[in-house]
């Protein structure tokens, strides 16, 4: 019975296990690739000029848009075709695209559809629909894209706003990571963005990449810093310990120091910010913004976004420490462009008394914005453990040679991509044999040389000795013989006459004797 037992025990265990197996792999398919959409400049929808944003499509057949980044809201939104004609949105014409509902056969009005979105949109008005999402993955601009199509998926025409009217809804409740999820087209609620710096306002050349359930693991080196995911509007959170700005000549100078600027509060270490899409220039508290202006020279600008103006050019850089110790340095480019806009924001008057040095205000917080995320690769996964999400900050490879995404999955650690170490067997067997093979050909041929070489030598020896015999022997046929040191004729003919006169002689004595 004893045995019986503990034999039903062992299964029950060894069932429960495969059950949390099972479950865990249905639940996160850690096989499934991620889906990479890169963010360029391209043909839209309505427009003549080229738009910068993420590359999908809305609608059968499919309508080309260039939606923006939205760490804000959940909602994935495009403009209606009288967007402009109704929103006050500064450069309305020249930026977004515009979506017909009325041309796509897949387009469904919504009327009762409640939007997932936290943000505030009061100024907004606009309706939902469902229609085909086209998320299109174009690693290389020489090659044709392909798609992955989401049918019925929910957007918002935005007729009227003052803000974006289109956008790429990733924020923590995004409808867009959901269905992806669900229908298993992505194995986590997670993304990675880098935002690039070819936007009009950044005014540089490199494109930016979403990888939604994933991550571009050759988009980023060095340290991978962690932060938890908060809640609310503005999700993600840090802390900045310093600004310092770099200057041409090699020195520095922090921001936050008291002993240069003494508006500072003595309990003064730091601020809290919200890291954000919805604006370029960084949003820093009031005083702080004011040792930036005195420093640098800095006044407030015309430019719609707020930006403020350096009144002389400046090659320095700008630093940004966040607790921890990740230094983002935004280059003289981004601290000042060719108009000598810099990456701050102005603080308008009717906000410097509340938008303080130690708290900020709820509904206006501390930004970093488009301008720090120039320079950062960010990695967001909702789905990271049972106690919270967490989202990554690295140092971004701008001008990445290749794409390598990666899956990302709960529980495992994101890695940036090592170049393999080559060993011998992979990388140099192949250049061993080539070299062994040119070499031994050298070898051969420089001993076939050597060979004949001395084969030609050995024959010229020989043929000057043969030579030098031949001449000897003609000497000695010529060379007079000498008998008891008087000379006396040794050729044939004389040797001759003599054994003939010898003959003669001894005939003639015979002769006599009888």
């Amino acid at each position: 019975m004893a045995t019986t037992s503990r034999q039903s025990y062992r299964l029950l265990v060894h069932l429960l296990f495969l059950t949390i197996i099972s479950t865990t792999t249905w639940a996160f398919n850690c096989s499934i690739p991620p889906i990479y959409v890169d963010i360029h400049k391209r043909a839209v929808h309505g427009m003549v000029a080229f738009q910068y944003g993420s590359f999908v499509g809305i609608g059968t057949p499919a309508q080309n848009q260039s939606m923006w980044v939205s760490l804000r809201s959940n909602e994935t939104a495009v403009a209606a075709q009288d967007f402009c004609a109704n929103s006050d949105l500064p450069g309305c014409d020249a930026r977004g695209a515009y979506f017909e509902s009325g041309v796509s056969t897949s387009f469904t009005p919504i009327n009762d559809y409640k939007s997932a979105d936290i943000a505030s949109d009061d100024d907004a008005s606009g309706s939902f629909g469902k229609d085909t999402l086209h998320l299109y993955t174009h690693y290389f601009q020489s090659d044709p894209a392909w798609e992955n199509s989401v049918p019925d998926f929910p957007v918002r025409v935005t007729s009227n706003s003052s803000g974006t009217g289109d956008r790429l809804g990733l924020g923590y409740g995004s409808t867009l990571l959901q269905r992806l999820f669900n229908s298993g087209m992505v194995a986590s609620r997670a993304f990675s963005l880098y935002i690039g710096t070819a936007m009009d306002r950044a005014a540089g050349n490199v494109n930016g990449s979403i990888t939604l359930g994933g991550y571009d693991s050759a988009r980023f080196t060095g340290q991978v810093f962690n932060y938890s995911i908060g809640s609310g509007e503005y999700p993600f959170g840090v802390r900045v310990s310093d600004i310092v700005v770099n200057n041409p000549d090699g020195t520095n100078q922090s921001l936050l120091d008291r002993s240069k600027f003494s508006n500072l509060p003595s309990d003064f270490t730091g601020f809290d910010a919200k890291i954000s899409t919805e604006k370029y220039p960084m949003v820093f508290p009031a005083e702080v913004t004011k040792n930036f202006m005195s420093y640098l020279n800095a006044v407030p600008s015309d430019h719609p976004d707020g930006s403020l103006k350096l009144s002389n050019p400046f090659s320095g850089s700008l630093s940004i420490v966040l607790e921890g110790g990740f230094t983002v340095t935004l280059p003289k480019e981004t601290l000042c462009n060719v108009s000598n806009l810099s990456p701050v924001a102005a603080i308008p008057p009717s906000t410097i008394g509340r938008n303080n040095t130690t708290k900020g205000d709820a509904s206006q917080p501390f930004l970093l914005t488009t301008a720090w995320l120039s320079q950062v690769y960010m990695m967001v996964n909702y789905d990271a453990d049972q106690t919270g999400a967490f989202f990554h900050l690295a140092q971004v490879v701008q001008n990445a040679p290749y794409i390598i995404p990666k899956t990302t999955c709960p529980r495992v650690a994101v890695s940036a991509y090592v170049a393999p170490r080559r060993s011998f067997f992979t990388a140099g067997l192949a250049g061993a044999i080539v070299g062994g093979v040119i070499g031994g050909l050298g070898l051969l041929t420089l001993a076939c040389c050597t060979c004949l070489r001395w084969r030609r030598k050995v024959a010229m020896r020989k043929a000057m000795q043969g030579d030098s015999t031949d001449a000897e022997k003609g000497i000695e046929m010529k060379t007079k013989g000498v008998v008891g040191g008087k000379p006396a004729d040794r050729d044939s003919s004389s040797e001759t006459s003599e054994e003939e006169r010898s003959k003669e002689s001894g005939a003639g004595a015979t002769g006599a004797g009888r």
